[in-house]
């Protein structure tokens, strides 16, 4: 059992992935697990190495669909060097860990996955209380939930029990909420885990590492390039733009900064959007709707009128931003198509600036797809999901460090854009609506 993690640390577009590409390629005798977030990334990997990806597809000897669980398993076995998705590497299980101890598999992680999962979709702290009040589940001084419910199969509580015998069902600390979490044993069968990410330690997946007593060492066989340089244009290529108008409207009270009496961070968007009075919601929705037109109009006009619309990308809590993929089937094949306006009482309107393509998640990484973009405006103040602090204070005895978290998620949201391409005189504009994201981003750039 492996418990050493080698850890490549450094900016985003230091040439990470292809310093993989490169060691793979060095060792085709190796047999390797690349794990990615990303479709795209997982194309480019297998384009230019020997690995392969797993596919789904209707297997007509046994008249039953083949998953790409199916696939990854039957290639593991095979000894194939593989390049896979997150979403597909958190539901390995029992027998693909015996697979991949017994053949010797070295792991990379391309950028950092979230281990824990607050189980929202359809159980919630109601269902939690019903359940603990009846006896049916109890919570053990771990955390861990075990259940003791002779329920019929095809019951309301199907997934939640599934869930349960996994073993990786926890409560959230002092909070009636339901946590999922990954298999450690993703982590611990491979001959070698690298996980190569900009600074890992701020990540909730270094939390849940440290606390299962892995150790950290840095990667020296993964090569990216000098940050020295990297940083140098950094500072001289990441400009925070100011709007009087906004700015001046700027408060700070009770130690958080805000902005006309808003923080802008989750609970504020729940607060004002699905609990408030719809006088308050159609308030708060416009205002954060005009400061998104009203500022890329300013850095336009005030810092670089060679940009235009197509520019600007802009994020704050998905949930409220009207955005969802749905998939679509076309001739054989599932398509993820973006789509707006999914409940109109709780959208903040898209900004009159570009498609809806200029809406990236704050906690997107890992991608190359907006490297184009160069008026950059984040209206999410970023905080700890409370149910995972809950857990790691109550049962592990650790506190998440708020602000670093803040900044790995800004950081790696600033590095979608045109500013990863480290071109001569392409600067890239960044305005916080939070005075404290603002204030977190400015600290780290004069660090550097």
């Amino acid at each position: 059992m492996n418990n050493i993690i080698h850890v490549l640390d450094s900016i985003p577009g230091t040439r990470k992935t292809s310093g993989a590409i490169e060691y793979i390629n060095e060792n085709p005798s190796k047999p390797i697990l690349y794990i990615c977030e990303y479709k795209s990334e997982i194309d480019r990997v297998c384009n230019l190495t020997h690995c392969v990806q797993p596919k789904s597809a209707y297997d007509e000897n046994i008249e039953r669909y083949h998953s790409k669980k199916d696939d990854i398993k039957q290639l593991i076995l095979s000894g194939r060097s593989i390049a896979s998705s997150h979403a597909l590497f958190v539901n390995f299980d029992a027998e693909i860990f015996t697979a991949i101890e017994k053949i010797g598999y070295e792991l990379i992680l391309d950028e950092v996955l979230d281990p824990i999962i607050k189980v929202t979709s359809r159980y919630n702290s109601a269902d939690y209380k019903t359940l603990e009040d009846s006896g049916h589940i109890k919570a053990a001084e771990s955390g861990k939930i075990h259940w003791s419910w002779d329920v019929e199969k095809e019951s309301a509580y199907d997934e939640l029990r599934e869930f349960c015998e996994t073993g990786l069902l926890y409560k959230a600390g002092d909070l009636n909420q339901f946590l999922y979490l990954v298999p450690i044993d993703l982590f611990n069968k491979a001959s070698k885990v690298t996980v190569m990410t900009y600074r890992f330690e701020g990540s909730y997946l270094y939390q849940y590492l440290l606390v299962n007593g892995f150790q950290f060492v840095p990667e020296t066989n993964i090569r990216s390039l000098n940050s020295a340089e990297l940083k140098k244009h950094i500072k001289e290529h990441i400009i925070i733009c100011h709007h009087k108008g906004t700015d001046k409207l700027r408060t700070i009270s009770k130690g958080r900064h805000k902005t006309n009496g808003y923080t802008f961070s989750y609970n504020c968007y729940l607060k004002n959007i699905i609990n408030g009075k719809v006088s308050n919601r159609e308030e708060f929705k416009k205002f954060v709707s005009s400061r998104l037109n009203l500022v890329f109009r300013h850095i336009i006009n005030n810092y670089d009128n060679a940009l235009s619309v197509s520019s600007v990308m802009y994020t704050l809590p998905k949930e409220f931003s009207g955005i969802s993929l749905v998939e679509k089937e076309h001739k054989g094949k599932v398509f993820r198509k973006r789509i707006y306006n999914v409940d109109r009482k709780k959208t903040i309107p898209a900004p009159r600036i570009s498609s809806i393509k200029c809406f990236v998640p704050f906690n997107c990484r890992g991608t190359n797809e907006y490297s184009d973009k160069a008026i950059l405006i984040h209206c999410y103040n970023h905080f700890a999901n409370p149910a995972i602090k809950s857990f790691y204070r109550k049962y592990k005895d650790l506190e998440i460090d708020e602000e670093s978290l803040a900044l790995n998620t800004l950081i790696q949201w600033i590095f979608r854009s045109r500013i990863r391409n480290f071109k001569k005189g392409e600067k890239v504009y960044v305005y916080c609506l939070s005075e404290r994201m603002e204030s977190i981003l400015k600290k780290w750039i004069d660090s550097l």
